[in-house]
């Protein structure tokens, strides 16, 4: 076996850096709620109901089908979930930081630095426990370099390289990109490179076999949770800057963990004596950084960085110490300590009255001081339930109404404490779509405010509750009304029935896509006006409460523009002027292009706007503009809009 050569020969370093970092992790344990969404997959699981949220639907509303079974095979016999997770959790954060410290780190010194940089990260203290599945991210991370690193790149080593990092891609599939390029170069030194290939695409069969039983159970490839994520609306740009905000957020709250990765980077791919084995590892993680740039970062601070921090310390560990001398060495080891003791709040330290839990203006929150209070292992007490949080009561009264009066529906946000300890009963209509099939296919509503991973569904889509409460399709718009019969028959129907699996393969080639009215659901509450309604000249000086004035809400006001206006060059409106818009044209509902208005420091309706419609618009032409409020001070209102050509 491969692992035989693993003796365990702890050293004095190893030991103290593991022991310091059980000392911090145990500190600040805590559970996240977004854990107790798979926690409720996994009792319904060993309950005998499937892998299922709502048990009379089988959707995947986690993305970590590894660690759900690792935390399954335990809560078999415990049915706990809070004790459960996090002592998995922390065992197995124990074993990887053991292992960078004494089978990847090839020295002491190594090994030390590589763990003072965790034991002062917040971002991998933080979520080496939380319930979600990075403690098993970096262990099967660090397996997969102690194989790669032996560089005996022969057909067995190759096959158990790729199996590894098919485990990986099972626990969470987006971190294949640290793997993939360390593969490639596996490949490229084996003696047989068709064999190898064969070979390591033999080794991804547990991804394989997953994505088959995927496809087969649930009906599709992906988690639920990918789809739900996926019709925003936002833009790329607004992404790419929200994106660029958790790289800040970190380098704010956290800065040794962001820059270590950095730094590791560049050494990685300046390296030229290890290039073969450094430039990929670094490659990997720029790449990584740039998805987590592209797909606007994520509203938990710090959770995406872990990976690459850890990827980042296997890089440095490789660097040969042993050629600086001591004062060196010490300045090198200071540095880390350093940076971990000036950070806004050090790992050794619980909570700080002066860094708040939520950024209000980004939407990224510190979701351990956010629920430590109340999940954190140094929180709990004879007094309280554990763990102690007001969703857990909350849950508990649904699971007695649901006792009392049969299974319950409920629209619910957020659904992680309060869905698992509400019991199987009780099916939740899940806002944010996470665990909803049919919600997670329609657009996000327009929140001008949005924050990542928090992309509300609109509630009041008339009969939708009616249908989810009686079991029969009782949508009141036929487009859904169809939609849902088909996603219905994926999700609830008999799992080998051939219809089934033609509707699977047409909802997965998009063919039933033209049934929802992207627009209606994206802005249900917009207000629609001719243009004959709006460009007749108010008098300025009114404000959104007189009669006159054209009031709207969020989602916005749209006007038919008539054709001989469709290629205007200039646009004037009195609008409210302490507000900042943007005039969106459309062609078809295809945005032509977009105008921004920036208020200005008076209230109400005193001034004119008069501004050149982009270029763009002019030569392709529309048929209709929509304003839409970019600051939260609802109603908004106008007097009046005209075009000119």
């Amino acid at each position: 076996m491969l692992i035989a050569s693993w003796e365990f020969k702890p050293q004095f370093e190893h030991v103290a850096i593991v022991i310091v970092f059980l000392v911090i992790v145990l500190r600040r344990a805590w559970m996240a709620d977004d854990a107790f969404i798979t926690l409720r997959t996994i009792d319904n699981f060993v309950n005998g109901y499937g892998l299922t949220w709502n048990i009379a639907e089988r959707v995947q509303t986690y993305t970590h089908p590894l660690w759900m079974f690792l935390l399954s095979s335990f809560y078999f016999f415990t049915r706990e979930p809070y004790f459960t997770t996090l002592i998995i959790s922390i065992v197995i954060s124990l074993l990887s930081v053991w292992l960078l410290a004494s089978k990847l780190a090839p020295t002491p010194f190594a090994a030390v630095l590589a763990g003072s940089v965790l034991i002062f990260s917040n971002a991998f203290v933080d979520w080496s426990t939380s319930g979600l599945e990075n403690p098993l991210s970096h262990l099967i991370l660090a397996v997969f370099f102690i194989f790669f690193f032996q560089r005996d790149f022969s057909l067995r080593k190759i096959f158990w390289l790729s199996f590894v990092a098919s485990l990986a891609g099972l626990n969470r599939l987006d971190t294949m990109v640290f793997y993939f390029f360390p593969l490639v170069v596996a490949w490229w030194y084996s003696e047989n490179k068709v064999k190898a290939l064969l070979i390591g695409i033999l080794g991804q069969f547990p991804l394989i076999l997953w994505s088959i039983f995927s496809l087969i159970y649930y009906g599709f490839l992906f988690p639920n949770t990918f789809y739900a994520k996926l019709n925003t609306g936002i833009p790329q740009t607004e992404l790419f800057a929200q994106g660029g905000y958790y790289f800040l957020n970190s380098l704010g709250k956290d800065p040794i963990t962001l820059l270590v990765i950095l730094l590791a980077i560049a050494l990685g791919l300046a390296s030229i004596e290890s290039r073969w084995k450094l430039f990929p590892i670094s490659l990997g993680i720029l790449i990584y950084l740039f998805y987590i740039l592209r797909i606007g970062g994520d509203f938990m601070s710090g959770r995406f960085f872990t990976l690459p921090l850890f990827t980042a310390l296997i890089i440095i560990t490789q660097f040969d110490f042993g050629k600086y001398k001591r004062e060196y060495k010490l300045a090198l080891l200071a540095l880390p300590i350093l940076m971990g003791l000036a950070a806004p709040l050090p790992t050794y330290k619980l909570y700080a009255s002066s860094d708040p839990v939520l950024d209000e203006t980004v939407g990224i929150s510190d979701e351990r001081l956010f629920y430590s209070p109340t999940t954190g292992l140094l929180s709990q007490s004879r007094q309280n339930e554990i763990p102690f949080y007001g969703l857990r009561r909350q849950g508990h009264e649904f699971k007695l109404l649901g006792q009392n009066t049969g299974d319950v529906v409920y629209f619910e946000n957020p659904i992680g404490m309060e869905g698992y300890y509400a019991g199987a009963r009780i099916h939740f209509i899940d806002l944010n779509a996470l665990g909803d099939a049919f919600l997670a296919r329609l657009p996000a509503t327009y929140n001008h405010n949005w924050r990542v991973a928090h992309y509300i569904r609109y509630e009041a889509i008339p009969g939708y509750e009616e249908t989810i409460t009686s079991g029969e399709n009782q949508l009141v718009d036929s487009g859904l009304r169809a939609y849902y019969a088909r996603i219905s028959l994926i999700i609830s129907g008999p799992i080998w029935d051939w219809e089934r699996f033609k509707t699977i393969i047409n909802m997965n080639l998009g063919r039933f896509d033209h049934l929802i009215n992207e627009f209606e659901y994206r802005y249900p509450e917009i207000v629609e006006k001719s243009y004959a309604s709006v460009n007749d000249q108010q008098e300025l000086g009114i404000s959104c409460e007189d009669e006159n004035a054209i009031r709207f809400k969020e989602h916005g006001l749209i006007i038919n523009i008539p054709d001989h206006l469709s290629k205007a060059d200039t646009i004037k409106i009195a609008i409210e002027n302490n507000v900042r818009f943007q005039i969106l044209f459309y062609a078809d509902k295809e945005i032509i292009d977009r105008l921004i208005l920036n208020p200005t420091n008076t209230e109400g309706i005193d001034l004119y706007h008069h501004y050149y419609l982009p270029e763009k618009s002019q030569e392709t032409g529309f048929d209709e503009i929509h304003i839409l409020p970019l600051s939260s001070q609802e109603p908004y209102c106008m007097a009046f809009v005209q075009l000119d050509d």
